[in-house]
């Protein structure tokens, strides 16, 4: 059957496991049959004769055999001519391990190591370059890179002529290694450790001769090995290489993870389990330990990271027995047996579809304690698997992922515990596909043996059962499982594990929560239920994702727990003080928060975007860049304003700044004067917030913090802040926090010196000033403050958003001048590629379908819904275009109804119909109707840490009764899903209305369509403008306008858009000209 299919080197190993394991009777005539076909690759020429040909393939032959401890010199077969092998032997060993193959991932794997890998490559190649003794143990949790690790150092070596001789105590870890054998298989370690033990090899064997050539020797999986394999390998060592060092002064790198499974010890109790481990060995005290923490498997779910380094750690809180919570978001009910379907199903869906797919193969696998077990689960997946049964014992199928029982040939990767698929069937052999490692996708011939019962198998005699080496492995032991990476892992649980490390192996196979699940059948404990408490001992949801080890206590955890609530509810004014809570303990407030303020700033993740935006400027960003950066190196007070229309880059610059400056250990504060503004910068806040500026500007008020406070220190800390988005903000803002800086930094000059980086664009929307006249907005700017004498504007002005249209971009920039051609009462003409005719209120649909194109195509599409909005003037014409917008969206509607009250209203003046009818701009409707996957906006600032502030779009995934999961759709917090609760809120006290009102419901509302002031500081490619009426306030029809991105992809509608004496569409562009004069003004004073 192998002959048929033509692979030699497979049939050669298969001749070579037949002659172990089948006992032929007619050796000399299969040699002779198979002759032919087992050297189909062995190079011809004039050069190679026929004998040298006969006594390579013997030769190779008996290499395998060798492994087992057999000879060729055992069968029936021509024997290798005199002088062959000695000449092939003592060079075999060596060139082995130079002709290894080198891949260039491996070679320049060192350009990508992170810092901790980096740090032992370097100290490690030191000592081998150096030649000294030494013993390395790299130690990392599972997925910290350690295999990436030895691989680079294998490959940079290797590279360089040097021999680094590969192993690992187990074969899988082994055949991760390029060249990599398994030690005891490498060193020829005994099984059995007598005192004084040696391995079985000679001084004038060609191992030694090899070993003495090494430059390093690697030894993976080493808390695996019990620690009189060392000592046996240290003493042999010692004495061939006549060296009294530790393993006779050799560099070895042993590596692993002491979380996972320790050394295997018949019956032993935990002392003789540890007793067994290397730690316990006199080598220990000459090991120095090189740390990988950086957890590169489960880098994209630091959640999950964390998790496990708490599992394997044993730190993660327990309850009796040393039961651990496991997350709900890994974890699945047991509800009977059908539960296992359902694991085998979250595992393996669609599995009909996937029968010859090897990838979806490699990365699924059920890992379970016991045997047992591994045969239930591997039987209900098989009669799930598609493809009709050939007639065997063992139930296959084609495509099945089978696992290797017995080491068959280690050097090409059939180690026991190799996983492989199958792919073609005979009566006694099986052609296999290797699933991973260093031989993955190579395809080997597996074939009947007989094969022994373990020693420990607890039977009375001994059994030997002739049959392929193999069983399905849909499901593994957990004892299995360890050395491999299961993207898609599930674990069953029947029973609790019972030995150290179990539990740990399983999880940390897994690269993340979201494709990891739990099944444990005893996995419910009726005093811990799951309903929410109110702080972290009683709820482990709030306190999962805290650090834990033997420093840290669970008094300090629910101190922390509460510091953070506490922190949150500070954000709105209020306390924890005020709550049925326990309260945090005395000190520990004070303790924390000084460094909180300062290490929250120095520990915000830096970009490489951002790091290497400098690159990139343009002209007119360069120079500010470098203006701005100089005023920060050289400390100088100064007052920055970055001016340039919408578009221009100005986020860009800031972003680029703040990564250069913080990545040289300088904390730059990130504020806006709006949320959504604040959002889109690394550890953006608003500046309100930031500096606790009051409300209501009284005369030389003051923001709400002292000089011992912790922000007081922060703003002396702070190298330079940024204030993006300045001219909304009133200029008594400004006024309050130059006061309060100079008082607070004993510094008379403006804001105490800082250098302030103020930003935004005067063509935008002004402050809000209630009913307030022309004069009175221009009033209120900066530029009307008497600190914007001291302010030097950087101009920013090729637009980046609009770059692939200029025609657009100069549009864009005259409309916000005020220099766009007007006819009367300032009516400019809407270019013809964007405007839209009003032919009746279907006008509106079509604007909808413009912007939403096949909209029931894109209801889960997070990219569709950012990039797509309306916006218009006023609420009234928000809340009409969502309704109809939300009615031709597909799906289920879900529908939330407000509780409406007053306060104090005593005698019920106030209907709850009537309060129901009305809809207050600052207030989320009565009657919320949402669907999955439609935009929302926030309301109400939430939790402006995480992005959750006034504006924020959403995107909704999942409704509950009083929760709604949403995806956050942009800023910096792209793509984060968070819970948004139901929460009272009252009406503005600019409503207009006699009472004040408190309506309870989701801070939200559809986002389809928007306000012209709550777009501001978004960019949408495609967005449409809806003008019932015309714009009524400055830079209203520009900052519309703005939010786009070009000509054809930007729509408007103006419902009084034409003019019977001129062609067109026409609306009201309304610009304070003076503004622009004052703007101008600080260069004239200098």
């Amino acid at each position: 059957e192998a002959r048929s299919f033509r692979m030699p080197s497979a049939l050669r190993r298969l001749f070579a496991t037949i002659l172990l394991y089948c006992e032929p009777s007619g050796v000399r005539m299969l040699w002779e049959e198979n002759y032919p076909h087992m050297i189909e690759d062995y190079p011809s020429s004039s050069n190679v004769n026929s004998l040298y040909i006969m006594n390579k393939l013997l030769h190779d032959i008996n290499d395998i055999l060798q492994q087992h401890k057999r000879s060729i010199k055992e069968f029936d077969l021509p024997q290798i001519s005199e002088g062959f092998e000695d000449m092939r032997a003592i060079s075999d060993l060596i060139e082995h391990e130079l002709s290894i193959p080198i891949s260039d991932d491996d070679l320049y794997g060192s350009r990508v190591l992170n810092v901790g890998q980096l740090l032992a490559f370097d100290i490690i190649s030191e000592a081998i370059r150096q030649k000294h003794s030494a013993i390395f143990f790299v130690d990392g949790p599972g997925g910290t890179g350690k295999t990436f690790l030895y691989r680079t150092l294998l490959a940079n070596f290797r590279n360089d002529g040097c021999i680094i001789l590969a192993t690992a105590t187990s074969g899988i870890a082994a055949n991760l290694l390029p060249g990599g054998r398994t030690a005891h298989s490498k060193f020829k370690i005994p099984i059995k450790f007598e005192p004084m033990a040696m391995c079985h090899f000679s001084k004038q064997s060609d191992l030694c001769a090899l070993i003495i050539r090494a430059s390093a020797i690697i030894w993976d999986e080493a808390p695996m090995a019990n620690r009189k394999a060392f000592e046996t390998v240290d003493r042999t060592f010692r004495d061939m290489l006549g060296v009294d060092l530790p393993f006779g002064g050799k560099v070895m790198i042993l590596g692993g993870d002491f979380r996972q499974v320790l050394p295997v010890v018949i019956n032993g109790t935990k002392s003789q389990i540890i007793k067994a481990s290397i730690v316990e060995s006199s080598l220990w005290s000459s090991v120095k330990v090189l740390n990988l923490s950086e957890n590169m498997r489960a880098q994209h779910d630091p959640h999950f990271s964390d998790f496990l380094l708490r599992v394997g750690n044993g730190d993660e809180p327990t309850i009796e027995n040393d039961m651990i919570r496991i997350p709900d978001s890994m974890a699945m009910h047991w509800e009977g047996e059908n539960s296992i379907d359902e694991l085998i199903n979250a595992i393996f869906p669609d599995l009909s579809s996937h029968m010859y797919d090897t990838d979806y193969m490699e990365n699924r696998a059920i890992i379970t304690p016991l045997n047992d077990d591994v045969n239930k689960l591997n039987e209900k997946a098989i009669n799930a698997f598609p493809g009709n049964l050939p007639p065997h014992k063992l139930v296959l199928k084609k495509g099945s992922p089978i696992m290797l029982l017995r080491n068959i040939d280690p050097k090409i990767g059939l180690c026991n515990g190799t996983r492989l698929i199958c792919r073609r069937f005979g009566r006694n052999l099986i052609e296999a596909e290797i699933l991973a490692g260093q031989f993955k996708r190579m395809r080997v011939f597996l074939p009947r043996i007989p094969l022994k019962s373990a020693e420990d198998a607890k039977m009375p005699f001994e059994m030997i059962r002739r049959q392929f080496p193999i069983r399905l492995s849909f499901a593994l032991t957990i004892n299995k499982s360890q050395g491999q990476t299961i993207p898609n892992v599930g674990i069953y649980l029947p029973n609790h594990v019972f030995s150290h490390g179990q539990l740990y192996v399983a999880l940390s196979r897994g690269v993340s929560e979201r494709t990891t699940k739990v099944l444990a059948k005893k996995g419910t404990n009726h005093d811990h239920s799951v309903e929410l408490e109110c702080y972290g001992r009683r709820n482990p949801h709030m306190i999962e994702d805290y650090p834990s080890s033997s420093n840290v206590n669970s008094l300090y955890i629910m101190n922390k727990l509460l510091h953070d609530i506490n922190d949150i509810l500070q954000q709105h004014k209020r306390s924890i003080k005020e709550f049925d809570l326990p309260q945090i303990s005395e000190g520990f407030e004070d303790m924390r928060a000084i460094s909180d303020l300062i290490e929250h700033e120095l520990s915000i993740p830096i970009s490489d975007d951002d790091l290497y935006g400098s690159r990139v400027l343009n002209v007119g960003q360069l120079l500010a860049f470098d203006i701005i950066s100089e005023a920060i190196r050289q400390k100088h007070s100064a007052i920055f304003f970055v001016d340039g229309p919408g578009g221009t880059g100005k986020t860009f610059l800031y972003r680029t700044l703040l990564a250069n400056f913080r990545n040289d250990g300088c904390i730059i504060l990130a504020t806006a004067t709006s949320g959504i503004a604040a959002n889109l910068l690394p550890g953006g806040r608003t500046a309100h917030s930031k500096f606790k500026i009051p409300i209501k500007f009284e005369p030389m008020a003051m923001c709400h913090f002292s000089k011992q406070s912790d922000l007081c220190a922060l703003i002396i800390r702070a190298s330079a802040i940024i204030w993006d988005e300045a001219p909304m903000a009133n200029r008594k803002a400004f006024e309050t926090v130059d006061r309060t800086f100079r008082d607070m930094l004993g510094v008379d000059l403006p804001f105490g010196g800082k250098v302030m980086i103020l930003g935004g664009d005067f063509r935008q929307v002004l402050p809000v000033v209630i009913n307030g006249t022309k004069s009175q907005i221009i009033k209120a700017s900066i530029v009307e403050s008497s600190l914007w004498s001291s302010v030097k504007v950087l101009n920013l002005s090729e637009n980046m958003r609009a770059q692939h249209d200029p025609h657009f971009s100069d549009f864009l920039l005259r409309v916000g001048n005020g220099d766009e051609p007007t006819i009367e009462n300032d009516m400019i003409r809407i270019p013809d590629s964007m405007a839209m005719h009003w032919e009746g209120e279907n006008s509106i649909d079509e604007l909808i379908n413009a912007i939403f194109p096949d909209l029931s195509s894109h209801m889960y599409d997070t990219d569709y819904m950012e990039n797509r909005a309306i916006i218009t003037p006023l609420n009234d014409d928000v809340n009409k275009l969502n309704e109809k917008a939300i009615n031709a969206f597909p799906g289920e509607e879900v529908t939330y109804y407000s509780f409406d009250s007053v306060p104090d209203d005593t005698c019920n003046l106030y209907l709850p119909e009537f309060l129901n009818s009305i809809s207050p701009g600052n207030l989320p409707p009565h009657k919320l109707v949402l669907k999955k996957g439609s935009p929302i906006m926030l309301l109400r600032n939430i939790d402006p840490k995480i992005g959750l502030c006034n504006g924020t779009r959403l995107i909704c995934r999942r409704f509950g009764r009083n929760l709604i999961e949403a995806e956050i759709l942009a800023g910096q917090f792209k793509r984060m899903r968070v819970f948004l609760p139901r929460i009272p809120l009252k009406s503005a006290e600019d409503a207009k209305m006699p009472f004040e009102m408190i309506r309870r419901q989701f801070p939200i509302r559809l986002s389809f369509a928007l306000t012209i002031n709550k777009s501001q500081g978004q960019t949408i490619p495609n967005v449409g403008i809806y003008l019932p009426n015309h714009v009524f306030s400055h830079g209203q029809l520009y900052v519309a306008l703005s939010r786009g991105v070009s000509e054809r992809t930007t729509k408007v509608l103006a419902k009084k858009g034409t003019n019977h004496d001129h062609s067109g569409i026409y609306t009201k562009n309304v610009v304070f000209k003076e503004i622009f004069t004052k703007l101008r003004s600080p260069e004239d004073h200098r």
